[in-house]
């Protein structure tokens, strides 16, 4: 314990500098003079299908970060990946500084410029300061609030050689934070932060909640969101509680990325000086307080909630919410625990868009017999949810379902107390269902629909109506905003905060359940009869990882081709409209900043049949986004079983549409994958995709061989399926079983037509072998 505590704190001191952490690593130093550059530069250079720009950038950045004091702490591992020639890995980490993307920088833990590490957060804190003092000039009493979540770096993909000391070991999202306290007490910044020690943590809804309470003039939250957990990162906010959009965020980003050097007091000096302020448990009591205020209605709170957070921050936030509103809440008891490894999640992706993150809660809602589960990411914010059916199945909603329902009730409710304004209005991202504002107009209510991807953008509208009485063509008081709804499971239903909070969106669906079961009825019969009524609306998203150096050039090119040349039809359907948004004569108007561009390189496609489909990269994680919405038309009358088979027909159109595109995607990068690996989670990245198929399958096959040979057994060839695909993640097994289960199904049925008894034998084997323990 002690010397994990030394290591923390020479690793924050390097981070700052200083000269005696460097001197503790002078025969680290003295072993990087010593590494061949003309090695490393040859090694990176044969790296192929990579700008040359970027691998000699990368080259640069590995020599100063072998060669500069401040770096080494971090030599020792540093030149072990150069031993062992991990070009790829070198050249990902250093290629680049990690972005400041959508409010801050997020990405894996790890020594290197591309990384997360002390030094790569230290100057993003820098950068803030920076741009804080541009922002209020002459201002002696700047004030931030800090927030961090649950999240510790324990190498879980095994990056690094653990037989060499690594000082990222062990770092939590509270180390980060205290660093990030300190460099803004050495700026001149006041820092509103938890006790040290305290075990608690702050969700990104109350850090939106506590700097307008506060009356700061920004914040920083220390979490990867709902990533895998050896990332983490850093988002800033701004003096409204949401984040800066272009072209300030831009300004942001240039000062962030201009800053080298870094400076930090004593953590303990700076709360004798008052620069570090503990937060007040009364401020996070206020936060529970403005959501019970929240409630439409007095209904007995009937509604039995089993739910997970996941590991994470929400059994603070919808745990205590829920629980003080009067509504009977048991926690999910394995997943209960603070515990950033997310050890007992799925895959170890804490995400409520994620259904199988939901597996154990959905058990033990039949255990206490709930009528509702909810779950949340490790910060908060996304609220996930599964209702049952009359049989008791228990469904998954996806994040545009929630919003339905939650938009349903707050129309409705509101409605019949006499509370809706005569025009109100909800907020929307563009590639959020449009099942929402076509709701909304039954209520007379005005729609902000066609906002880029981020909640910052929802925010945006709410500061623009607050302060102007405006946002574009809207006119609108501050009290007649209802709701901000993203299709990635964020809600927002109070204009008192800036960013999404699951604890709100959760009241409103637990005191909807409890009012349909009063009337004998249930959440999803709700959501059949808003389908029947206004059609029904399936919304399928297409994620596809691609990672690294090459990755980012992969993206840039699909997204460069599709521009430049527009598929005419997706999935045999005629193109009738497409929209580039980088296009300066459309509804953004001209691009603001480099930042706007990068939130602007969005393509849509609208089709014959109605349907819409939209291509995008991501902002905080490397993968392209394709975003499909396939609608029906209304269905008066209609039998449940009718409108469950509709559903079914445009979710089937849907994917059919997701999966032409992807395809036509990899066309441009000159891959392409089979039937059955269009089925591989989107949780596993493009190279394993391509090695599943291309490699891993005839591996199996060459197995199955041995095995009915005699030359080896089940249990060494299922104990050599975990091992070779354990770089997919974890619990590789379920990221492609329904991928395997459609391979051997076509193979199997391919084998009994041509009547191929011995290969018929060996695909049987394949799936015993895949499906041993």
């Amino acid at each position: 314990m002690v010397e994990k505590v030394k290591s923390k704190m020479r690793i924050l001191a390097a981070a700052a500098g200083e000269a005696a952490a460097a001197a503790e690593y002078a025969e680290a130093a003295a072993k990087a003079r010593e590494v061949d550059m003309d090695r490393l530069s040859t090694g990176i250079g044969s790296l192929t299908g990579i700008n040359p720009e970027l691998r000699e950038r990368a080259v640069k950045n590995i020599e100063e970060w072998l060669l500069q004091a401040i770096f080494n702490i971090y030599v020792p591992q540093l030149c072990d990946l150069i031993e062992k020639e991990k070009w790829d890995f070198l050249l990902d980490s250093f290629y680049q500084t990690i972005p400041f993307g959508t409010g801050g920088r997020r990405g894996p833990v790890g020594l290197g410029t591309n990384r997360i590490n002390p030094y790569t957060i230290a100057t993003s804190v820098m950068g803030h300061i920076k741009y804080l003092r541009e922002r209020y000039p002459g201002n002696d009493d700047l004030k931030v609030v800090v927030a961090y979540d649950v999240r510790v770096f324990n190498d879980s993909i095994g990056r690094y050689d653990p037989k060499i000391h690594n000082p990222l070991l062990g770092l939590t999202s509270n180390d980060f934070a205290r660093v990030a306290a300190q460099v803004y007490a050495g700026g001149g910044v006041k820092v509103y932060i938890l006790p040290e020690d305290s075990g608690d943590y702050i969700s990104t809804p109350e850090l939106s909640f506590l700097i307008r309470k506060l009356g700061a003039h920004g914040g920083l939250n220390i979490s990867a969101s709902h990533n895998h957990p050896d990332d983490n990162g850093g988002k800033f906010y701004n003096v409204y509680g949401g984040q800066e959009i272009p072209p300030d965020d831009e300004r942001m980003a240039q000062m962030v990325e201009d800053i080298r050097e870094v400076r930090l007091v004593d953590y303990r000096d700076a709360v004798t000086q008052e620069l570090i302020v503990p937060i007040d448990s009364g401020l996070r009591r206020a936060y529970v307080d403005l959501n019970l205020g929240l409630s439409l209605t007095p209904v007995a709170r009937s509604a039995r909630v089993a739910f997970t957070p996941l590991h994470g921050t929400g059994k603070t936030t919808v745990g205590v919410v829920l629980r003080e509103a009067g509504f009977p809440i048991e926690i999910e008891p394995t997943q209960a625990s603070f515990d950033g490894n997310f050890p007992n999640v799925p895959y170890r992706i804490p995400n409520p868009e994620v259904p199988e993150s939901m597996e154990r809660a959905k058990a033990f809602a039949d255990e206490i017999n709930a009528d509702l589960v909810l779950s949340t990411d490790p910060d908060a914010d996304r609220l996930g949810a599964m209702v049952p059916k009359r049989n008791g199945e228990w469904v998954f909603l996806t994040g545009n379902e929630i919003a339905a329902l939650v938009t349903h009730y707050i129309l409705e409710t509101r409605r019949k107390n006499g509370t809706l304004p005569e025009q109100p209005f909800l907020i929307k991202t563009e590639v959020t269902s449009e099942l929402t504002p076509t709701m909304g107009r039954q209520y007379n209510a005005r729609s902000v629909d066609n906002l880029l991807v981020g909640f910052k953008y929802i925010g945006e509208v709410i500061r623009s109506i607050e302060e102007t009485g405006r946002f574009g063509d809207l006119e609108a008081d501050y009290a007649d905003f209802l709701l901000g709804v993203e299709e990635s499971h964020g809600l927002l239903v109070t204009p008192d905060m800036r960013d999404k909070d699951a604890a709100g969106g959760a009241l409103m669906l637990a005191e909807l359940v409890s009012v349909l079961k009063a009337e004998g009825r249930t959440a999803y019969g709700c959501l059949l009869d808003l389908y029947r009524k206004h059609g029904c609306h399936a919304n399928v998203l297409v994620p596809m990882i691609m990672r690294g150096a090459q990755g980012m050039t992969r993206i840039v090119a699909i997204q460069d081709a599709f521009r430049k040349d527009p598929p005419k039809e997706i999935g045999g359907i005629p193109v009738t409209r497409f929209v580039d948004h980088w296009d300066e004569a459309g509804i953004f108007g001209p691009i603001k900043s480099e930042t706007d561009r990068a939130s602007r390189n969005v393509l849509v496609f609208r089709l014959e049949n109605g349907a819409r489909v939209t291509l995008r990269p991501s902002g905080t994680e490397p993968k392209n986004k394709i975003y499909v919405e396939v609608k029906s038309d209304p269905a008066p009358g209609a039998s449940d079983t009718e409108i469950e088979e509709r559903m079914a027909g445009c979710m089937e159109e849907a994917r059919k549409l997701g999966d032409d595109l992807t395809l036509k995607g990899l066309a441009v990068i000159g891959k392409t994958l089979s039937d059955y690996g269009l089925r591989i989670s989107g949780l596993v990245a493009l190279d394993d995709k391509l090695d599943f198929a291309e490699r891993f399958l005839p591996e199996l096959e060459e197995k199955a061989e041995r095995v009915l040979a005699n030359d080896l057994s089940i249990e060494e060839a299922s104990q050599w399926v975990e091992k070779r695909l354990a770089s997919y993640g974890k619990d590789p097994r379920g990221l492609v079983r329904e991928a395997f289960k459609l391979y051997t199904e076509g193979v199997a049925s391919a084998a009994r037509r041509q009547e191929g008894r011995v290969h018929l034998k060996n695909v049987l084997m394949q799936e015993k072998i895949f499906g041993a323990p």
